[in-house]
């Protein structure tokens, strides 16, 4: 893989964007992808069907268990044209053997898998197996997994919506003169008895073959934008770039300080012409609005448009007034019934449930909501904050130290008193991993206006003395010490 050969602009995309991408893709190489594509689908359903003849709905289900099968065609293409090695028709038949034998087992164990577009890449083109194969996958399926599994939901209902459509083609397109009963008659001795599994069967190898392509493409894009995040592949070439200019500035320069020795000391001394003034006089003001008004009046800058449309003549029909009645035959009205009572049954069904469940969902709207709670920390940043490590009088212990002279230890002992006060007798959640901005930046959420400028106030006065080794001001201390129990109760216990 050489990343200076990839055909698209390579950046960091939103899941949606890159899986747009794909599809542009898709539609790119359409070409290249259609005649193996077309030529492995349909001679693997023709095989299927025909040795399963007797049992189309098992041959169905063998059809659609080999989905991934297929689908490392237009990978194979796609991988390879995008960073500029687009295979012909000719070399991805060539590669057919290769590509629909190996590692069969693990389609059939890992059909059903809701993000395949996304997973198959890792295993047809990094080539990884067992444990470092799902090491891999968990890795890129950490900021990706929930839209791919979106992916393959629109995919499922893009099917359907197709083979709906397939299915009503026939009946829409006969035209309206034809016997309504005749047209009843053909389309239901079609779609009733065995020749049922069959036209369902084809409609689905049809649907396959317009859609699948599509899919792996953008299942393709949203794993190649993964790796551009992980490996940042953007950065990478803007660096190879930077060398190749640097590299192209240093050769032109040598050739010019080569052309530079060589020239006679004759063209050296030449100065350069004067550059001529392109208005040499201002023009006045009245006379520079006459001059433009003269240009705008140009019939260059005639804003005029001529549009010209159709306009029917004829007489009207009244018939176009009955609207549209292509679904008014038997069978129309028969499904329309079906499905209105289809979901009329499926409303008291849910409702039943709801009914019948409601312990587990009743609780959602009561007032009361569990609050889960993280252990509290025992030390903040080398600090020890437990209760019982502090004393009783925190602010008038602290303010004999400062007297004494320990200023680290009467600072210390304020913050560490704060911090005890607001973990276990005020309920804020600070992390063992928290610096002393980020528990300031977590008390904004919590605290009033006061106590929030005092813990401000202490913490710049503790960050003073403890790492620029600088004690703060008498006053401060004595001011931060007298409002200390304003602010937190006594954390010992």
């Amino acid at each position: 893989m050489e990343l200076e050969q990839i055909t698209t602009v390579v950046r960091p995309r939103s899941p949606w964007e890159a899986m747009d991408l794909g599809l542009h893709l898709a539609r790119r190489w359409w070409k290249e992808i259609l005649l193996p594509w077309v030529l492995v689908v349909v001679m693997a359903a023709a095989a299927i069907f025909y040795l399963l003849e007797d049992w189309p709905q098992i041959a169905l289900l063998l059809f659609w268990l080999l989905k991934p099968l297929y689908d490392r065609v237009p990978l194979y293409v796609l991988s390879r044209a995008l960073f500029n090695a687009t295979p012909s028709w000719r070399e991805t038949i060539a590669a057919l053997p290769s590509l629909l034998t190996r590692d069969l087992p693990y389609l059939v164990f890992r059909r059903i898998d809701f993000i395949r577009a996304f997973n198959l890449p890792v295993r047809e083109l990094e080539g990884l197996r067992g444990a470092a194969s799902r090491k891999r996958m968990q890795l890129l399926q950490r900021r990706a997994r929930g839209h791919a599994t979106w992916l393959t939901s629109l995919f499922i209902g893009l099917e359907t919506v197709v083979m709906l459509s397939l299915f009503w083609l026939v009946p829409l397109l006969l035209p309206q003169e034809l016997n309504e009963d005749l047209m009843e008659q053909a389309f239901f001795s079609a779609t009733t008895g065995d020749m049922l599994p069959w036209i369902v069967s084809g409609i689905y190898v049809l649907t396959v073959l317009l859609l699948e392509p599509l899919y792996v493409a953008a299942g393709f894009a949203l794993y190649i934008n993964r790796r551009t995040m992980l490996e940042a592949w953007d950065i990478e070439l803007c660096f190879r770039r930077m060398a190749q200019r640097l590299s192209s500035s240093a050769a032109l320069l040598l050739a010019l300080v080569t052309a530079g020795v060589s020239l006679p000391d004759s063209l050296l001394a030449m100065e350069p012409a004067p550059r001529p003034e392109v208005h040499a006089e201002a023009r006045a003001i009245e006379e520079s609005a006459a001059t433009i008004e003269q240009v705008l009046a140009a019939p260059e800058f005639a804003t005029t448009i001529k549009v010209k449309q159709w306009k029917y003549i004829g007489e009207k029909d009244e018939k176009e007034d009955a609207g549209f009645d292509g679904f008014n035959f038997g069978l129309g009205k028969f499904l329309a019934r079906f499905f209105e009572v289809a979901l009329w049954l499926l409303l008291g069904i849910s409702l039943i449930l709801l009914i019948v469940h409601r312990g587990r969902w009743l609780h959602l709207f009561r007032a009361e909501k569990k609050v889960t709670r993280t252990a509290a920390p025992e030390s903040l940043f080398g600090l020890d904050i437990r209760p019982e490590s502090l004393p009783d009088n925190v602010a008038e212990l602290a303010r004999a130290l400062w007297c004494e002279g320990h200023q680290r230890e009467a600072m210390s002992l304020l913050y560490r008193g704060a911090l005890a006060a607001l973990v276990h007798q005020q309920g804020v959640e600070f992390s063992s991993s928290n610096t002393e901005n980020d528990c300031l930046r977590i008390l904004k959420v919590h605290a009033g206006s006061a106590q929030l400028s005092h813990f401000e106030m202490l913490t710049r006065a503790w960050q003073q003395v403890a790492y620029a080794h600088r004690p703060p001001e008498e006053a401060v201390v004595f001011d931060l010490c007298e409002s200390w129990h304003e602010h937190y109760e006594v954390a010992a216990e």
